[in-house]
């Protein structure tokens, strides 16, 4: 299990003016390249509750607080969620499974 003082970096998939796709940043760095549209930028708590349980970050996690929405008919309290939050592969970076592909290899 992390550490609650290690600093979590979430690796980014999509188009972003101020991220680059396939880099990790952190919450606070999230926070930062939000509202460069001229909107109020979406503070860290904020950022880390919608990424909490995912492994990657997308556009739509950087949207203001009007833009974003959870997906559509998906409960957070369901079977079907509790059982892939329990089954989530916990590889969070992409030198962690880079890392786990090369330790199954038989020598």
């Amino acid at each position: 299990m992390r550490k609650s003082n290690v600093k979590r970096y979430v690796e980014f998939k999509g188009e972003h003016p101020m991220f680059e796709d396939g880099k990790c940043y952190s919450y606070a760095e999230y926070s930062k390249g939000t509202g460069v549209d001229g909107g109020r930028p979406v503070s860290r708590d904020t950022i880390k509750s919608r990424l909490q349980h995912e492994q990657f970050c997308t556009p739509d996690h950087l949207k203001s607080y009007r833009g974003f929405k959870f997906k559509e008919g998906h409960n957070y309290n369901s079977k079907e969620h509790r059982e892939h939050r329990l089954t989530a592969s916990r590889l969070e970076s992409k030198n962690e499974r880079l890392m786990a592909k090369w330790l199954k290899v038989p020598l």
